[in-house]
């Protein structure tokens, strides 16, 4: 069933980072990096949270952030070329409003019900116009790009938990030392670590000296943060509260440094809890999960799906004994279904974009297209151990009209109740598919539905909860003769 993870990385990659889909999520990319650039904290540096599920290259797109904002510095050979592809993707295939003739009349009328930064923008836009008009080089039009979305270059601190391993407290202390020891190294800074120095002391020191030696803002980007809690959660119950303190505590010097950091972006699977009765850690996070100008950043679409693949979804069809529509609906109802935002009329409208799974469709792709639940072979550590805490019968959540607003909150290590519904809209299990508003005079409160996004998320659910000795089998394709097609969202 499964090629080797490599390989799978690998198509990964491809699908994510390739030129079509490049080019259809660089104006979202500048949106987002913009987004942070632009916002005010008057206690600290901007920080922001994307969480996504499993399998949608949150890292790969993090990695084009990083290219996006990361300052060139030939004195550092760890620094990333400043204009990177994404801006030329961009500049070749989108119809940009720059390239277009217009007047005033029409200035007008495009400013109509935008918001003050977008309408800031279009004044940038008009007012660069005429230089892009007189035979300007590429060069001009990448920096014309970055000045119309306030793109300033800029150091970047990136620091990636993926690999963090820890057995106990005293481990997991040691795993962070040495996470942040790498930047040191990385960044060519001297390293004076004491036997006894704790996690939150070296951060600071790591901080300062970047601001020494750039004299500028930096952003940070903080990707995987949320392996340390689920690492934690393996501990005992002391042991598990140490780390977390040692955690919590490395990322509240964050909030300390607002004259030498811009902004910090968080990135991970499952919104933790970033503040604690024993820590303050990061008490004012803005998550962007579920803001609708990012809903399409991550994932692919339908569309996307046949422009990359129309010549191997036509051969897998034939060889299905199936039309090419009917292929790509079963694709759509075995890997698609993902909706991350809301909005009333949005949902009733189908208006939002219903994302695949890139990761399960690079799965399928390099097995020939056969529809397998390839969700089985993701890593749901934490869920693992919060579902042996919990009933399994999650009747209460798919299928209820009324639920509240689950996917917003934060989970704690200890998952019980409803935020177990939260961890799985977190995980993909689960997506939003209607919203009622119920509005009077004095209050307003919203109501959804959640279901399951697709058959491969059912599928792999069923067997995470199945008892070891009773797994189904997931190496033989979905049967759609037999499948209940009413237990999930259908749009």
């Amino acid at each position: 069933m499964d090629p080797s993870v490599s390989s799978i990385y690998s198509s990964l990659s491809d699908l994510v980072l390739s030129e079509r889909i490049f080019k259809d999520k660089a104006e979202l990319l500048f949106k987002l990096v913009e987004l942070m650039e632009v916002h005010e904290n008057m206690v600290g540096p901007g920080i922001f949270m994307m969480i996504r599920p499993r399998g949608f290259g949150i890292s790969l797109i993090t990695q084009s952030i990083i290219k996006l904002v990361k300052a060139c510095d030939e004195r550092d050979e760890f620094m990333l070329n400043s204009n990177p592809k994404i801006i030329d993707d961009y500049l070749l295939h989108q119809n940009n409003p720059l390239f277009v003739e217009d007047n005033y009349h029409s200035y007008k009328n495009t400013t109509r019900n935008k918001t003050d930064l977008e309408i800031e923008r279009l004044k940038r836009e008009y007012k660069i116009r005429d230089e892009l008009k007189k035979n300007s080089t590429e060069e001009q039009e990448i920096e014309a790009i970055k000045s119309l979305y306030n793109l300033p270059q800029r150091p970047v601190l990136v620091i990636d938990f993926k690999h963090l391993v820890a057995y106990n407290a005293k481990s997991f202390r040691d795993s962070l030392m040495e996470i942040l020891q790498e930047q040191f190294w990385i960044n060519h800074l001297e390293s004076h670590q004491s036997p006894f120095m704790k996690p939150k002391v070296y951060f600071d020191r790591l901080l300062h000296l970047l601001y020494e030696k750039y004299h500028q803002e930096i952003a940070i980007i903080i990707d995987n943060y949320d392996e340390p809690f689920i690492n934690a959660s393996q501990f005992d119950k002391n042991e598990q509260d140490e780390a977390v303190l040692d955690y919590l505590d490395l990322l509240n010097v964050i909030k300390y440094h607002k004259a030498s950091i811009k902004w910090v972006l968080l990135t991970g699977h499952i919104n933790f809890a970033l503040a604690s009765e024993t820590s303050e850690g990061l008490p004012l996070v803005q998550d962007l999960s579920s803001n609708p100008m990012f809903a399409g950043l991550f994932g692919i679409t339908k569309t996307d799906l046949i422009e990359l693949y129309g010549k191997e979804l036509n051969k897998f069809a034939e060889n299905q004994h199936l039309s090419l529509d009917s292929y790509i609906t079963r694709l759509e109802k075995c890997y698609g279904g993902f909706l991350f935002a809301d909005d009333e009329s949005d949902l009733r409208n189908q208006t939002l974009p219903k994302m695949f799974n890139p990761a399960s469709i690079a799965h399928c792709i390099s097995n020939n297209g056969r529809l397998l639940p390839y969700a089985t072979s993701g890593r749901y550590k934490f869920l693992k151990k919060a579902l042996l805490s919990n009933p399994k019968d999650l009747d209460w959540l798919f299928g209820k009209d009324g639920q509240d607003p689950l996917f917003s909150d934060s989970i704690e290590l200890q998952v019980r109740g409803k935020k177990l519904g939260t961890l799985l809209l977190q995980l993909g299990f689960a997506t939003r598919t209607k919203m009622t508003v119920n509005q009077t005079s004095t209050y307003i409160t919203w109501r959804y539905r959640f279901d399951y996004p697709n058959l491969d998320m059912k599928k792999t659910l069923e067997y995470i909860l199945a008892d070891e000795n009773n797994k189904p089998d997931i190496t033989t394709p979905i049967d759609f003769e037999h499948e209940d097609e009413e237990e999930f969202y259908q749009p």
